[in-house]
């Protein structure tokens, strides 16, 4: 008895030293208030800290920008045009018409509550392999409209859009957005992108198991120092399936929009500039401007002509959402 009333107190002195060594953390970090706050599951907010570049850095920048370049209407069409061949050149897409898809194979195909889930594989263009999804309802149609959707990044990848069942849910952040289309009558496609979902890398001991975004960034990082662009790629992968979803039979190929999630909208807007066939684009959380934000680029040499935002008017009078 006096052991374990020994070990018991024990035990409770080694517990109050550890609250006490949490919450003497907590009180040099924040005020009383904000504790207190904390403790009652409250946000609190906090205004945004823009970073502050030097001056002599935003020199000759922006230069097709379109408040610098747009005074009147007159000038929409010749403004267009250049950032038009100015992304064409950055990006490096000089072949625009890519070769179809390679080798495509359906790896699998089922029911999923009443809807009929397709996977499919193929090569890209420069042999990588794709993966994509097809979610469709399981009903008679001669054609549906359709909704091509690049979902943002971290391993979840194409699950997340769909609502399957995936060791990464718990970071699930898309909200089952494809299911719930193809409920509403839309045939779906969702990609994988390159470095995340299906298509992520061995990064070693650059990750660990429990960051979703690592395998990503790490192909990225190294693309950029082999002189390649990851968001090219993936913009590349997307173009190549769109032409694949645009010739499928029950496709209404006049009336085919993408969506962009986070990471994907970026990539969206760049499909919208490229391929003239896409009825209209969603962007969903995806449009920001790297010149005010900072810290996050994805092509060199982009804000010497654009931003972010300038793509995005430049793709009128497409519909943008």
């Amino acid at each position: 008895m006096n052991r374990l009333l020994i070990g018991l107190v024990i035990v409770l002195v080694c517990s109050i030293i550890a609250n006490v060594l949490v919450f003497s953390f907590y009180f040099d970090k924040y005020s009383t208030s904000e504790l207190f706050e904390r403790f009652l599951n409250k946000n609190i907010e906090k205004e945004l800290q823009l970073p502050k570049i030097p001056n002599f850095y935003e020199e000759n920048i922006l230069l097709l920008n379109f408040e610098k370049n747009v005074k009147d209407k007159g000038d929409f069409v010749e403004w267009k045009s250049l950032i038009y061949k100015k992304f064409i050149e950055i990006y490096d897409f000089k072949n625009i018409d890519k070769p179809a898809l390679k080798n495509v194979k359906v790896e699998s195909t089922k029911n999923i509550d009443s809807n009929i889930l397709t996977k499919f594989s193929a090569k890209a263009f420069d042999g990588d392999e794709i993966i994509f999804y097809e979610l469709k309802p399981n009903y008679q149609f001669e054609s549906l409209q359709t909704v091509f959707i690049i979902p943002g990044s971290g391993n979840q990848g194409a699950a997340d859009v769909l609502g399957l069942d995936t060791k990464y849910k718990d970071y699930f952040y898309h909200k089952n957005i494809g299911k719930k289309l193809v409920n509403e009558g839309y045939v779906v496609y969702v990609i994988e992108n390159r470095g995340w979902g299906e298509r992520t890398i061995d990064a070693g001991l650059h990750c660990d198991e429990l960051n979703v975004y690592c395998s990503g960034n790490v192909l990225s990082r190294h693309l950029s120092n082999s002189g390649k662009d990851l968001f090219k790629l993936q913009i590349s992968d997307s173009l190549q399936v769109f032409d694949f979803i645009k010739n499928k039979k029950y496709v209404d190929s006049d009336n085919i929009a993408v969506m962009g999630l986070s990471l994907g909208g970026g990539i969206v807007q760049g499909m919208g500039i490229i391929q003239s066939d896409i009825k209209s684009i969603v962007i969903a959380s995806g449009l920001v401007s790297y010149d005010k934000v900072g810290g996050t680029g994805i092509t060199p040499g982009m804000l010497e002509f654009f931003d972010f935002p300038d793509l995005v008017a430049s793709l009128a009078p497409k519909p943008v959402y």
